[in-house]
């Protein structure tokens, strides 16, 4: 029944989490939460931007940046790129995660529900978030 159980929450956290977080390559996603600093440029940098369904990131001068599905360093490259040509002479720009989209665990745990991600987050320690397994686990 346990492995049952550890089979259901790996179903329900997208694999592209696991496949990323070996590479240290977050991709994000939908629910994310992003901020984006470029040094020098607070007009330019935007803080807590949550990631929709379709979403992505409106910088200033450049307009909007896809995220979805999109590893954290390809995004700031991007932005990078697009505000050297013709805008900042060496732009330096971060774009950081502030807030993990969650994932819900069910099954036979003693709290099922909705689970907060955190970074390299593995599936024992979201069934430890979730009470653990039940007496008929």
């Amino acid at each position: 029944m346990l492995l049952r159980i550890i089979i259901a929450v790996a179903l329900l956290i997208p694999l592209h989490i696991f496949a990323n977080q070996s590479g240290n390559e977050y991709i994000v996603g939908s629910g994310d939460v992003l901020s984006v600093s470029v040094y020098g440029e607070p007009d330019l940098s935007i803080e807590s931007v949550p990631i929709v369904d379709d979403g992505g990131l409106v910088i200033p001068l450049i307009g909007e940046i896809p995220t979805i599905g999109r590893a954290v360093r390809e995004i700031e490259r991007e932005i990078t790129t697009k505000l050297a040509d013709g805008y900042l002479l060496k732009p330096a720009v971060s774009v950081v995660v502030t807030r993990f989209r969650p994932f819900f665990v069910v099954g036979e745990v003693k709290r099922p529900g909705k689970i907060e991600y955190v970074n390299k987050m593995i599936v024992r320690r979201a069934l430890v978030l979730a009470g653990g397994v039940t007496e008929s686990g």
